[in-house]
């Protein structure tokens, strides 16, 4: 269910909350934050929780039961409140300092309310497809991918030239669901090399394993890796 919203704003020193009362039965809420999604108390039983009035998040936050939950994701709201079911997302706010004119102007966003299966990986797409929408133009009909990474809860963060060689690129990935496993990144090249390297580029880790143009990735939970790829 998507809230597609304009606002303008004239006065000063307000906040503008969106709140949804969602019938979840949890202590604790997901949120997504760079490279990994961390977990934050729903409840207010200690002066911290208190001061957690509201908290930052980037692309979606989530609140889970077993086998079911409800996420509320947005294209560049960055603050929410979360007591108990309750959920407020932060539309906008307009204080006088440190600079006066915060927010005093039109602005056109979107946030949704989805219904999910509990699967962090499943919310974390929703919410990329939310910022990043599809792209359509006209060309020849084909299937074709820059990169491909599985398996799904494995995330391609960024794809870049390396800073010291022009023949490689350098991938970095992360792991969004807490498991464990041997991931393969698919390149439209056969790659001669790929090692793992600190978020500097120091080749500091091990060298991969290579088939054909595929290269094999050990992974830990909730791990990020930068890796050095070489052409062939």
């Amino acid at each position: 269910l998507d809230f597609k919203t304009t606002i303008r704003l004239v006065d000063r020193e307000l906040l503008y909350k969106a709140w949804f009362s969602f019938d979840v039965n949890t202590d604790e809420a997901v949120f997504d934050a760079p490279y990994t999604p961390i977990k934050r108390s729903t409840v207010r039983n200690t002066s911290w929780d208190l001061a957690r009035f509201e908290v930052p998040m980037h692309r979606w936050v989530s609140l889970n039961e077993c086998c079911f939950g409800v996420a509320l994701l947005n294209d560049g709201k960055y603050a929410v409140t979360v007591r108990g079911g309750d959920v407020g997302l932060t539309l906008a706010r307009t204080p006088i300092f440190p600079d006066p004119t915060t927010d005093l102007d039109e602005v056109t966003f979107t946030y949704s309310v989805m219904p999910h299966n509990g699967d962090v990986v499943t919310v974390h797409r929703a919410a990329l497809e939310l910022n990043t929408p599809m792209l359509v133009v006209k060309g020849r009909a084909g299937e074709a991918s820059l990169i491909r990474l599985e398996p799904s809860n494995l995330t391609l963060e960024a794809v870049k030239l390396s800073e010291d060689d022009d023949n490689a690129i350098v991938v970095r990935i992360s792991e969004i669901a807490n498991a464990r496993g041997v991931g393969q990144l698919t390149l439209p090249f056969k790659p001669r090399r790929a090692v793992e390297t600190n978020i500097i580029e120091d080749e500091d880790g091990e060298e991969l394993e290579i088939e054909g143009n595929k290269v094999k990735i050990k992974y830990k939970n909730k791990q990020t890796k930068t890796i050095k790829i070489w052409k062939s």
